[in-house]
């Protein structure tokens, strides 16, 4: 477990959230949500995305629907991939903030 100084606060990060953030930066900060899972064992698998939402992660659900607003990636994302039911979306400029700490080794 890595801990990074972000806005004079904390932050946490372990080993398969730093993994979630490589995956993210990799797929350009819009990746699906099938990306995040490790098989565990037999047919079961299990979900790695953080569920900490200071690390950037959003996740949007495929809604065709007027009454709720899509973000533009997401809905570049759907016209793409119209089967896909989830899109996981990342703020860019933290999770390179969080990258860029981990890579230059500016961890507690």
């Amino acid at each position: 477990m890595k801990t990074v100084i972000l806005n004079k606060k904390p932050l946490k990060i372990t080993a398969s959230e730093e993994r979630a953030l490589r995956i993210m930066r990799k797929k350009n900060f819009v990746a699906k949500k099938d990306e995040f899972v490790e098989r565990k064992s037999g047919n079961r698998y299990r979900s790695f995305l953080p569920e900490d939402t200071r690390l950037g992660f959003f996740l949007e659900r495929n809604f065709r629907s007027s009454d709720w607003m899509q973000s533009s990636k997401a809905a570049k994302f759907f016209k793409h991939n119209p089967l896909c039911r989830h899109v996981v979306l990342g703020d860019v400029r933290r999770m390179n903030t969080i990258l860029n700490k981990i890579e230059s080794g500016d961890f507690v």
